[in-house]
C-alpha cells in the first residue's frame, strides 16, 4: 500500500478522538490537514510503511499537497509518537496552502513543525505559514522560499538547535536576495506548539486561568506576527 492510497483509506478526526493528542485536537478543529487510519487488516507486503502500520496500529498521515498532488507525507503514531517520513519531493508542510491571492513579497512565516505550523494557524488561518519539519534544509529548499517570495520571518524553536539553524537560515536566504526576520518565542516557551497544548488544555478545562495565560500568550504572537503582515 502507498501513502497516497493510505490517505485515501483514512478517516477524519471524530470527537472520540480529539484529545489523544495536539495533533488530533488540531486536526479535529481543521488547523491541518491530517487523518488517521487504524489497522483492520493484515498487509502481505513487506515494506517499511506496511510494517510501520502493523507495529504501530493507529496512525495519523499528514501529508504534503502541492497543486492536488500529494508530494509526501509524515506518518506519526498516535499512541507512541514514533515517525515514519515519505518524501517524494522536498517540500515543506502547507506550502501548498498559501492564500490564493498569496503573491511574490508577500510574507512567509517558517516554523520547525507541524504541531508550531498549527499554533499559527490557530491565531489565524488567513497566516501564510509552513513547517520546514526539520532543521537541516537543503540548497534545493533555500531555493524554493526565495522563488517564492523574498519576505521571510522566521519563528524559531527556543533551543540550541533551533538558534543555530536560525543563523544558517537568515546567511543563505539572505545571499538569495530574501529579507530575513525574526520573532522569538514568548518568554521560555520552547516553541509555538505549547500554546497548541494551551488550547487543548483550555477546550478541554474550560479553566478561566488557563483562558487568561492563553489570551496573554496568543496576544503575543498576533501582535509580531501583524507586525510584517500590515
Amino acid at each position: 500500500m502507498t501513502t497516497k492510497e493510505l490517505y485515501q483509506k483514512a478517516s477524519e478526526i471524530t470527537t472520540s478522538l480529539k484529545f489523544k493528542n495536539k495533533y488530533t485536537w488540531a486536526a479535529f478543529h481543521k488547523l491541518i490537514n491530517a487523518r488517521v487510519f487504524t489497522l483492520n487488516e493484515a498487509f502481505k507486503n513487506q515494506t517499511p510503511l506496511n510494517d510501520f502500520v502493523k507495529s504501530n496500529g493507529s496512525i495519523m498521515i499528514f501529508p504534503t499537497i502541492v497543486n492536488g498532488k500529494m508530494t509526501g507525507s509524515i506518518i506519526r503514531s498516535i499512541e507512541n509518537g514514533a515517525i515514519l517520513k515519505y518524501k517524494s519531493v522536498n517540500m515543506p508542510y502547507g506550502i501548498g496552502k498559501l492564500r490564493k491571492d498569496f503573491k511574490y513579497g508577500d510574507p512567509i512565516f517558517i516554523v520547525e513543525g507541524i504541531a508550531d505550523y498549527a499554533a499559527i494557524k490557530l491565531l489565524g488561518k488567513d497566516i501564510d505559514v509552513v513547517a520546514m519539519q526539520t532543521v537541516e534544509i537543503s540548497h534545493a529548499l533555500y531555493e524554493l522560499y526565495s522563488s517564492v517570495t523574498n519576505n521571510i520571518i522566521l519563528i524559531p524553536d527556543n533551543d540550541e538547535r533551533g538558534q543555530s539553524a536560525v543563523k544558517r537560515m537568515k546567511y543563505k536566504l539572505k545571499g538569495l536576495g530574501v529579507n530575513v526576520n525574526v520573532i522569538n518565542q514568548y518568554g521560555m516557551m520552547k516553541d509555538t506548539g505549547e500554546l497548541l497544548e494551551l488550547a487543548m488544555m483550555v477546550d478541554r478545562t474550560d479553566s478561566s486561568s488557563l483562558k487568561e495565560e492563553l489570551a496573554l500568550i496568543a496576544s503575543y504572537y498576533r501582535h509580531q506576527i501583524n507586525l510584517y503582515r500590515s
